[in-house]
């Protein structure tokens, strides 16, 4: 049985504004799920539901196979750590701790005894005395984690708790969120814009867009196999290369994607597909199609213009032992690629490079086009 069970669940505002809409969706018992996608999109909007501080307009919510939409949130199990740390100013971080089971008629003994323990494991046992303008930002936010976890939660709702430390605190704090999950063994859901975040924190990963659920499933999965033009650029980074053409057989066992050009009837760059590919793409249908390349798709290594992709470089981002290449094709359309620092080439220069299987895509036009190859 699904630990939460989110069933055809809807949120419409005032005016009509859909926030979500029909969202089905499971969580499984001790398992970590990371809801992922762009402000606006309703990930938070659906914590709020599953903590009981907003009620859905639709559907259902069900943690281990019983309704929960018109039980206070105080009798949920459920501990929720937003983004801002939101500790009470005028309490120690110990009293801040216990407070949570004072509201539930915790005794104080008990209550002392579980807020040091939860402190000692968060690693806040020397910081009891302290009050909150005494604690840096990731002091705070493990003080904010440690106050849902003392009541024993069955849940851990997680609503961006992150995004505002600086980047090497996120990820120790992170990796220190993920162990104490593993080792309470709680069911926890992570909200997050940040797809990189989402990836490395979820066993799986649900993509969000426009209030539908696009996609659920591994990290690898999802990144590897996107369903549809969205995930696909949403997720990673540098972000997939996306351009527009259609594709042709050029002769047998051979298919080319040709870009569309700048101007009416002309046309842009001739790729050849990865030989692994051709033979899916050659049962796909013709018409406007859309190519996805991700940068780990182009090898590094230069190649003859034969069989290959030409394009001009038009900027150079160095990011540590690597640079990413922003380059533009024939056909005015951008191509991202990574390369080793040292092998980097220069603004205004034709590079010629050939496609690798993994990470080409062909996609239906549109936001939302599916994934042409995952039905082929």
């Amino acid at each position: 049985m699904p630990c939460v069970e989110l069933i055809s669940l809807g949120k419409t505002y005032r005016g009509g504004v859909h926030a979500l809409r029909d969202m089905t969706l499971q969580v499984r018992q001790g398992e970590r799920m990371a809801i992922v996608g762009p402000s606006g999109c309703g990930k938070t909007t659906l914590l709020r539901i599953i903590a009981g501080l907003e009620k859905p307009t639709s559907g259902d919510v069900r943690i281990s196979g019983s309704s929960i939409v018109r039980l206070p949130p105080g009798k949920r199990g459920i501990g929720l750590v937003t983004q801002e740390a939101a500790l009470y100013p005028h309490m120690t971080v110990l009293r801040n701790l216990a407070f949570p089971l004072r509201t539930r008629g915790v005794a104080k003994k008990e209550r002392e005894h579980r807020a040091r323990k939860i402190a000692e494991m968060l690693g806040l046992a020397k910081l009891l005395s302290r009050k909150p303008a005494e604690l840096s930002g990731g002091e705070a936010q493990r003080a904010a984690l440690g106050r849902a976890l003392v009541i024993e939660p069955k849940i851990l709702l997680l609503d961006e708790p992150l995004s505002n430390l600086e980047p090497a605190l996120r990820v120790r704090l992170r990796r220190q969120i993920q162990s104490i999950q593993r080792t309470l063994g709680i069911t926890a859901i992570h909200v997050t814009h940040d797809q990189e975040e989402a990836l490395a924190f979820g066993d799986r990963v649900a993509v969000l867009a426009e209030g539908s659920l696009q996609q659920i499933g591994a990290p690898t999965e999802v990144f590897d196999h996107p369903v549809n033009a969205f995930v696909a650029s949403f997720i990673g980074w540098p972000a997939m290369s996306m351009l527009g053409g259609e594709l042709r057989r050029a002769s047998p066992g051979i298919v080319e994607f040709v870009e569309y050009g700048k101007e009416k009837n002309s046309q842009g760059a001739r790729i050849r597909l990865p030989d692994a590919l051709a033979h899916r793409a050659a049962t796909l249908p013709g018409g406007s199609v859309v190519l996805g390349i991700r940068p780990s798709s182009i090898p590094t290594g230069d190649e003859g213009p034969h069989e290959s992709m030409t394009v001009r470089v038009t900027g150079i981002e160095a990011v540590g032992a690597v640079t990413e290449v922003i380059c533009e094709t024939p056909g005015g359309q951008v191509v991202t690629f990574r390369t080793a620092r040292r092998r980097a080439p220069s603004p205004g220069e034709r590079v010629h490079r050939k496609l690798a299987a993994e990470g080409v895509h062909l996609f239906e036009p549109g936001r939302f086009g599916r994934n042409l190859l995952l039905e082929a």
